[in-house]
Protein backbone atom coordinates (compact mmCIF):
# COMPACT_ATOMS: atom_id res chain seq x y z
CA UNK A 1 0.00 0.00 0.00
CA UNK A 2 1.95 3.31 -0.99
CA UNK A 3 0.53 5.29 1.56
CA UNK A 4 1.12 2.62 4.60
CA UNK A 5 4.55 1.91 3.49
CA UNK A 6 7.10 1.37 6.68
CA UNK A 7 9.87 4.56 6.71
CA UNK A 8 11.87 3.29 9.55
CA UNK A 9 12.19 -0.45 10.29
CA UNK A 10 14.15 -1.25 13.09
CA UNK A 11 14.99 -4.83 13.89
CA UNK A 12 16.14 -6.42 16.80
CA UNK A 13 17.69 -9.25 17.41
CA UNK A 14 15.15 -11.48 18.48
CA UNK A 15 12.61 -12.46 15.85
CA UNK A 16 11.01 -15.29 17.82
CA UNK A 17 10.76 -12.93 21.23
CA UNK A 18 12.88 -15.31 23.08
CA UNK A 19 16.52 -14.89 23.44
CA UNK A 20 19.65 -15.96 26.32
CA UNK A 21 20.38 -13.48 28.33
CA UNK A 22 24.66 -13.95 26.97
CA UNK A 23 23.18 -12.69 23.30
CA UNK A 24 21.22 -10.05 25.19
CA UNK A 25 24.07 -8.36 27.50
CA UNK A 26 26.63 -8.44 23.95
CA UNK A 27 27.83 -5.12 23.28
CA UNK A 28 25.63 -3.81 20.09
CA UNK A 29 27.10 -3.43 16.85
CA UNK A 30 24.77 -1.43 13.98
CA UNK A 31 24.30 -2.92 10.95
CA UNK A 32 22.80 -0.06 8.53
CA UNK A 33 21.59 0.20 5.10
CA UNK A 34 19.36 1.87 3.10
CA UNK A 35 16.47 0.99 0.19
CA UNK A 36 14.24 2.96 -1.64
CA UNK A 37 11.19 1.51 -2.05
CA UNK A 38 8.92 1.42 -4.92
CA UNK A 39 7.69 5.15 -4.37
CA UNK A 40 11.14 7.30 -4.40
CA UNK A 41 9.62 9.86 -1.87
CA UNK A 42 10.06 6.82 0.72
CA UNK A 43 13.14 5.54 2.30
CA UNK A 44 13.12 2.95 4.34
CA UNK A 45 15.97 2.29 7.28
CA UNK A 46 16.54 -0.90 8.59
CA UNK A 47 18.90 -1.11 10.86
CA UNK A 48 19.42 -4.20 13.23
CA UNK A 49 21.09 -3.87 16.97
CA UNK A 50 21.85 -5.86 20.11
CA UNK A 51 19.94 -4.27 23.74
CA UNK A 52 20.42 -2.97 26.17
CA UNK A 53 22.51 -0.02 24.53
CA UNK A 54 23.45 3.52 25.47
CA UNK A 55 21.04 6.08 25.15
CA UNK A 56 23.10 8.28 22.78
CA UNK A 57 23.21 5.07 20.42
CA UNK A 58 20.10 5.44 18.82
CA UNK A 59 19.12 9.36 18.18
CA UNK A 60 18.59 9.74 14.45
CA UNK A 61 18.20 12.84 12.33
CA UNK A 62 14.61 13.05 10.78
CA UNK A 63 14.91 16.59 8.98
CA UNK A 64 11.49 18.62 9.50
CA UNK A 65 10.30 18.30 6.45
CA UNK A 66 11.20 14.72 6.13
CA UNK A 67 9.67 11.21 5.58
CA UNK A 68 9.05 11.20 9.36
CA UNK A 69 7.56 14.29 9.71
CA UNK A 70 4.17 13.63 8.06
CA UNK A 71 0.71 15.39 8.61
CA UNK A 72 0.18 11.75 10.44
CA UNK A 73 1.97 9.18 11.71
CA UNK A 74 2.06 5.39 13.24
CA UNK A 75 4.41 3.39 14.91
CA UNK A 76 4.35 0.01 16.10
CA UNK A 77 6.71 -2.62 18.23
CA UNK A 78 6.86 -5.71 20.15
CA UNK A 79 8.32 -4.56 23.75
CA UNK A 80 9.56 -6.70 27.09
CA UNK A 81 8.93 -4.88 29.65
CA UNK A 82 11.88 -3.65 32.21
CA UNK A 83 10.77 -1.37 34.77
CA UNK A 84 13.93 -0.61 36.46
CA UNK A 85 14.73 2.74 35.76
CA UNK A 86 10.67 2.79 37.13
CA UNK A 87 10.22 5.46 34.15
CA UNK A 88 11.67 5.79 30.29
CA UNK A 89 10.66 6.88 27.31
CA UNK A 90 10.43 4.91 24.22
CA UNK A 91 10.53 6.87 21.27
CA UNK A 92 10.63 10.75 21.23
CA UNK A 93 10.25 13.27 18.59
CA UNK A 94 10.57 17.20 19.99
CA UNK A 95 12.35 20.14 19.79
CA UNK A 96 15.30 21.92 21.68
CA UNK A 97 14.29 23.59 25.26
CA UNK A 98 16.60 26.65 24.33
CA UNK A 99 14.68 28.20 27.52
CA UNK A 100 14.88 25.73 30.15
CA UNK A 101 17.05 27.03 32.84
CA UNK A 102 18.91 23.60 32.88
CA UNK A 103 19.52 23.38 29.14
CA UNK A 104 21.12 21.52 27.36
CA UNK A 105 20.90 18.58 30.06
CA UNK A 106 17.68 19.59 31.23
CA UNK A 107 14.58 19.55 27.90
CA UNK A 108 11.03 19.50 27.84
CA UNK A 109 9.25 21.40 25.18
CA UNK A 110 6.04 19.63 24.68
CA UNK A 111 4.18 21.87 22.21
CA UNK A 112 5.61 19.91 19.47
CA UNK A 113 6.03 16.77 18.22
CA UNK A 114 5.58 13.16 20.63
CA UNK A 115 6.67 11.85 23.59
CA UNK A 116 5.47 8.41 24.20
CA UNK A 117 7.06 6.66 27.43
CA UNK A 118 6.02 4.60 30.71
CA UNK A 119 6.33 5.41 34.26
CA UNK A 120 5.30 4.17 37.64
CA UNK A 121 6.64 1.62 39.58
CA UNK A 122 8.10 -1.95 40.12
CA UNK A 123 4.53 -3.86 39.56
CA UNK A 124 2.67 -1.24 37.72
CA UNK A 125 3.96 0.69 34.43
CA UNK A 126 1.41 3.39 32.61
CA UNK A 127 2.29 3.67 29.24
CA UNK A 128 1.19 7.66 27.77
CA UNK A 129 1.24 9.30 24.56
CA UNK A 130 1.86 13.28 24.74
CA UNK A 131 1.60 15.09 21.19
CA UNK A 132 2.00 19.04 20.87
CA UNK A 133 0.21 20.80 18.13
CA UNK A 134 2.05 24.12 18.01
CA UNK A 135 0.06 26.12 20.17
CA UNK A 136 -0.24 23.51 23.02
CA UNK A 137 -0.34 19.75 24.22
CA UNK A 138 -2.75 16.80 24.19
CA UNK A 139 -2.59 13.66 26.55
CA UNK A 140 -3.61 10.47 25.86
CA UNK A 141 -3.14 8.53 29.56
CA UNK A 142 -5.52 5.15 29.40
CA UNK A 143 -5.01 5.14 33.40
CA UNK A 144 -5.52 1.53 34.36
CA UNK A 145 -6.14 0.46 30.56
CA UNK A 146 -2.93 1.26 29.54
CA UNK A 147 -1.39 -0.37 32.16
CA UNK A 148 1.05 -3.36 32.79
CA UNK A 149 2.44 -5.50 35.21
CA UNK A 150 6.10 -6.09 34.81
CA UNK A 151 6.37 -8.80 37.05
CA UNK A 152 3.96 -11.00 34.80
CA UNK A 153 4.16 -9.13 31.21
CA UNK A 154 6.48 -10.92 28.60
CA UNK A 155 6.07 -9.51 24.86
CA UNK A 156 3.37 -6.70 23.87
CA UNK A 157 2.64 -5.63 20.97
CA UNK A 158 2.74 -1.54 21.14
CA UNK A 159 1.15 0.98 18.71
CA UNK A 160 -0.05 4.88 18.76
CA UNK A 161 -1.25 6.79 15.94
CA UNK A 162 -1.46 10.76 15.21
CA UNK A 163 -3.89 11.82 12.57
CA UNK A 164 -5.48 15.22 12.32
CA UNK A 165 -8.15 14.31 14.22
CA UNK A 166 -7.19 12.09 16.86
CA UNK A 167 -4.38 10.01 18.35
CA UNK A 168 -5.42 6.30 19.47
CA UNK A 169 -2.58 4.10 21.69
CA UNK A 170 -3.55 0.00 21.38
CA UNK A 171 -1.94 -2.57 23.21
CA UNK A 172 -1.93 -6.25 21.24
CA UNK A 173 -4.15 -4.86 18.44
CA UNK A 174 -6.41 -3.05 21.07
CA UNK A 175 -7.05 0.66 22.09
CA UNK A 176 -6.10 1.34 25.29
CA UNK A 177 -6.40 5.26 24.94
CA UNK A 178 -7.67 7.66 22.52
CA UNK A 179 -9.07 11.27 22.33
CA UNK A 180 -9.60 13.69 19.56
CA UNK A 181 -6.67 15.93 18.33
CA UNK A 182 -5.80 18.80 16.08
CA UNK A 183 -2.75 17.75 14.15
CA UNK A 184 1.02 17.23 15.53
CA UNK A 185 3.39 20.21 14.84
CA UNK A 186 6.94 19.44 13.67
CA UNK A 187 8.69 22.74 14.13
CA UNK A 188 12.01 22.07 15.46
CA UNK A 189 11.54 18.34 15.67
CA UNK A 190 14.73 16.96 13.80
CA UNK A 191 15.71 14.16 16.24
CA UNK A 192 14.30 10.97 16.90
CA UNK A 193 15.06 9.45 20.08
CA UNK A 194 14.67 5.49 20.92
CA UNK A 195 14.87 3.98 23.95
CA UNK A 196 15.57 7.60 25.69
CA UNK A 197 14.52 11.04 26.54
CA UNK A 198 17.60 12.57 26.06
CA UNK A 199 18.05 14.79 24.50
CA UNK A 200 14.74 16.65 24.23
CA UNK A 201 13.00 14.66 27.17
CA UNK A 202 14.46 14.51 30.09
CA UNK A 203 13.34 16.96 33.11
CA UNK A 204 10.84 14.97 34.65
CA UNK A 205 13.11 12.00 34.56
CA UNK A 206 11.96 9.60 31.82
CA UNK A 207 15.51 8.72 30.56
CA UNK A 208 17.03 5.76 29.15
CA UNK A 209 14.76 2.31 28.83
CA UNK A 210 16.36 -1.18 29.24
CA UNK A 211 13.17 -3.02 28.42
CA UNK A 212 13.77 -4.98 24.79
CA UNK A 213 12.59 -3.43 21.43
CA UNK A 214 11.87 -5.48 18.53
CA UNK A 215 10.30 -4.99 15.06
CA UNK A 216 10.16 -1.15 15.60
CA UNK A 217 8.42 0.38 12.64
CA UNK A 218 7.57 3.95 11.41
CA UNK A 219 4.74 4.70 9.16
CA UNK A 220 3.43 7.90 7.52
CA UNK A 221 0.23 7.56 7.81
CA UNK A 222 -2.50 6.40 10.86
CA UNK A 223 -2.94 2.67 10.78
CA UNK A 224 -6.41 1.37 11.03
CA UNK A 225 -6.92 -0.66 14.26
CA UNK A 226 -7.23 -3.69 11.47
CA UNK A 227 -4.38 -3.12 9.91
CA UNK A 228 -2.86 -2.46 13.65
CA UNK A 229 -4.01 -5.91 14.47
CA UNK A 230 -2.54 -7.18 10.79
CA UNK A 231 0.87 -6.34 11.87
CA UNK A 232 0.77 -7.33 15.03
CA UNK A 233 -0.44 -11.07 13.83
CA UNK A 234 2.14 -11.66 11.19
CA UNK A 235 4.85 -10.86 13.91
CA UNK A 236 3.75 -13.94 16.25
Amino acid sequence: MKDGIPIFISSGIDLSKEASSAVLNAPWTPKSRYDMASDSSIKALIKSVVYPLNPQDLTFPTNESGALTTEEFSATLWYKLNADPTRGSILVMGPEDVDNAGYPDVQNKRTNGFRFFREGDATRQVFKLNVGNGDGESWFDGGDAAALDPTTTGWVHLAFTISGTECVVYFDGEVVAQGDFTGVDWTGCDLLSIGSGAPRFTEWGHGFDLSFIDELRLYNKALTQQEIQDIRQAGL
